[in-house]
């Protein structure tokens, strides 16, 4: 399993629909991540936990191999945001006081 192997724009989209489906908490606790502190998934307006979002992701474009947990990969710019933004995503970066 690696953050590397993503890369599919539809497994993307298939996280963000069981986001908002399943709302930010029950999402993030079914995937055993914590809130976003700086890098947002934008889409149409909103915003989704990016971490969290990519991890689900793998487990829908490798159903064999299931979702990366947090403990598997850093979030942050060299890896989240490039990978989303080389899929066409928008990531937003707001930096903790």
């Amino acid at each position: 399993m690696a953050l590397a192997n993503i890369n599919s724009r539809q497994a993307i989209l298939e996280a963000v629909a069981e986001y908002d489906q399943l709302g930010p908490a029950a999402f993030l606790r079914s995937y055993g991540f914590g809130k976003a502190r700086e890098y947002f998934l934008v889409i149409e307006g909103q915003t989704y936990d990016s971490k969290a979002i990519v991890g689900a992701a793998h487990g829908y474009q490798f159903p064999d191999q299931g979702p990366l947990k947090a403990r598997d990969f850093s979030g942050g710019y060299a890896t989240v945001q490039k990978l989303l933004a080389s899929l066409g995503f928008i990531v937003r970066v707001t930096k903790r006081e």
